[in-house]
Formats: C-alpha cells, sequence, structure tokens
C-alpha cells in the first residue's frame, strides 16, 4: 500500500488513544470511535502511530484489515473490510494535527481550553477531563497529583501562568516516573488537582465560570501533544 495510506485518526502522542476520527477514512469504515485504544491492527501489537503505518504500508493494497481495540472495558475486533488506497490530502492532515477534546466535551467558543467533563480514563475510572490546549490560566496552580497509575505521585506546589506552564510544572514533576508511566499506557495522562493560587481547593460555587470549576476539580490534564493522523 501507499505510504500515504493510514487508518486516518488522530491519537495522542505516545499513545494508541484515539482522539478524533476522520470521515470517510479506513477508521470510519472500521468503526473506530474517538476514546478507543487501538490494540492490534491485522493482528499485530501497536502502541503508537508509527507502528499502525508500517503495518498498513507492508499490505497488499487488495487484502482485507482487521482491528482490535479496547472500549469500554472490553475488547472489540473491527472488520475485516476490503482495503483500497486512502491518500490523505495535505491540507486536511495540517488542520487535524492539533489538540482536540474527548468527545463529549464542551468547549468554551472564547478560549482555547476544555470545560471538564466525565470521561473515562485508561484505568477504567471516570473522571474530569481537561484537554490542555492553549490561552493563559494565570493564577492557578497545580497542587496535588493524584494516581491514575501507582507510578504517579504528588508533586510540590506550583504557581503557573499559562498553559505551556502547567505542561512544564507537571512534566517536571514526573519527569523520573514517565518511562513507569508508559508501561501501563498513562504516560500522557495525569491526574491534577488545580486550585485558586494560595487558596485550598474547595467546591466551587454553582455560578462559578467555567475555569473555577475546572480548577477547584480532579482534573485529567493531557500534557502530551496530539500525533498527526494515523
Amino acid at each position: 500500500m501507499s505510504s500515504e495510506t493510514t487508518l486516518a485518526v488522530l491519537l495522542r502522542q505516545h499513545t494508541s488513544i484515539v482522539v478524533e476520527v476522520e470521515a470517510g477514512g479506513l477508521g470510519a469504515e472500521l468503526g473506530i470511535l474517538p476514546g478507543d485504544r487501538i490494540l492490534e491492527v491485522q493482528s499485530w501489537r501497536v502502541r503508537a502511530s508509527a507502528d499502525i503505518r508500517r503495518i498498513l504500508d507492508s499490505l497488499p493494497g487488495n487484502g482485507s484489515l482487521t482491528v482490535q481495540v479496547k472500549r469500554a472495558g472490553g475488547y472489540t475486533i473491527l472488520g475485516p473490510i476490503t482495503l483500497a488506497e486512502h491518500a490523505i490530502d495535505p491540507s486536511a492532515v495540517a488542520q487535524s494535527a492539533r489538540p482536540e477534546a474527548p468527545a463529549g466535551i464542551p468547549r468554551r467558543p472564547d478560549r482555547g481550553d476544555s470545560i471538564a467533563g466525565p470521561k473515562p480514563t485508561p484505568t477504567g475510572d471516570d473522571v474530569a477531563v481537561l484537554l490542555v490546549t492553549s490561552e493563559s490560566i494565570a493564577g492557578y496552580e497545580v497542587t496535588e497529583v493524584k494516581g491514575l497509575v501507582s507510578c504517579v505521585r504528588p508533586v510540590p506546589r506550583r504557581a503557573v501562568s499559562a498553559t505551556a506552564g502547567l505542561e512544564s510544572a507537571v512534566d517536571s514533576a514526573t519527569q523520573g516516573l514517565r518511562q513507569s508511566a508508559q508501561a501501563v499506557g498513562a504516560n500522557a495522562v495525569i491526574a491534577v488537582r488545580i486550585g485558586n493560587q494560595g487558596e485550598d481547593a474547595t467546591p466551587a460555587p454553582s455560578v462559578a465560570q467555567p475555569e473555577a470549576v475546572i480548577m477547584t476539580g480532579t482534573a485529567v490534564v493531557v500534557v502530551a501533544k496530539t500525533d498527526p493522523l494515523a
């Protein structure tokens, strides 16, 4: 198959978790959904988008394709479907190669940050999810990291002034643990409790702005960038 033939799905960096599925692509034809973790392509184990590309490139264009995914705590085999050449429009790739909020999480129209909402994590727990993308979060600080996995430990209190600062604070605090986290498939997902700078995190009033709800709750912060369409 052509090296441009892909599943046309957007993955979180260094994982096989699907963030977005491009309409009309192989992934959509197979029935892959956002939130799926791709485990195998044509019975070959995959861990990232590069693995998927290599497997697809090795397949004959007139062959069949099956994909195994982990979905809602179970395992699902999708396909088989008959392969055909699916060239990716470069402009579509450029437009799609950006962080996107997981399905079901509303986005404020005036900010790049997503509003927290329930979302299953790799451990199967339902927690609030904050997909950090852009825009300032001045006045917030990371006050606690709650372990989704045993290798994640609390981090020191430190103020952050923007999204990049939050990513840097979380990343530096877990630098020595990242390899262990990757081994359990959760290197890009970290549970963080965020509070007002200088204040303890307390339940937000019902009239609070969406970002106040985020900063006083337990959120999953996706600190890794997303891969281009895999």
